[in-house]
């Protein structure tokens, strides 16, 4: 469930589509974050959440993140975020991509790939209910070398589009639970 920091970066994308600080901007770079953001995982980052928002705002979004909690290269990482915000402009609106860069020399970067999602993040959770305890531990999973997590391990910066949350234009559920009686 995204923390206190998560809803701050998802309601300072609405108080900036808004105007709150200003004109509205025309896409949201949301941080560089310490750590990736890959995997399903993402939808655990406020990081991403940010740029989820801008496009439900009706904006482009672009969530970056470098492979390291205390990086050596951050220059690399916003070196590849300036490149994404050279094309976003010509991306349709509400185009959101996540990126995650290795902390790397620009010039032992592997270079920029598109990756899938990996199945699942950098980490697992384990969810304990009986004393309310989550632990997160370093997969040993083989990784996907076609995904972001095998192609940010392999040296690349990886750029994943990623879709904003809409609804589905399925009413069957809508209709299963209006076929049942509430009465019993």
């Amino acid at each position: 469930m995204p923390g206190p920091s998560s809803r701050r970066f998802c309601n300072s994308t609405t108080m900036a589509r808004l105007g709150a600080f200003g004109a509205p901007p025309w896409c949201v770079l949301a941080s560089i974050d310490l750590g990736p953001n890959t995997g399903r995982s993402i939808l655990h980052s406020g990081t991403v959440c940010a740029a989820l928002t801008a496009a439900s705002l009706g904006i482009s979004g672009l969530a970056v993140s470098i492979d390291a909690t205390e990086p050596q290269h951050l220059h690399t990482a916003a070196g590849v975020a300036a490149k994404a915000t050279e094309w976003l402009p010509a991306a349709r609106k509400r185009t959101v991509v996540n990126i995650n860069v290795p902390d790397l020399p620009a010039e032992e970067l592997g270079g920029i790939r598109h990756a899938r999602l990996a199945a699942f993040g950098r980490a697992r959770r384990d969810w304990n209910a009986g004393d309310a305890t989550v632990n997160v531990e370093p997969t040993e999973l083989p990784l996907d070398p076609d995904t972001d997590e095998g192609l940010l391990d392999a040296g690349f910066a990886t750029v994943t589009p990623i879709t904003d949350v809409q609804a589905v234009a399925d009413d069957s559920a809508a209709a299963a639970t209006a076929s049942t009686s509430l009465r019993a």
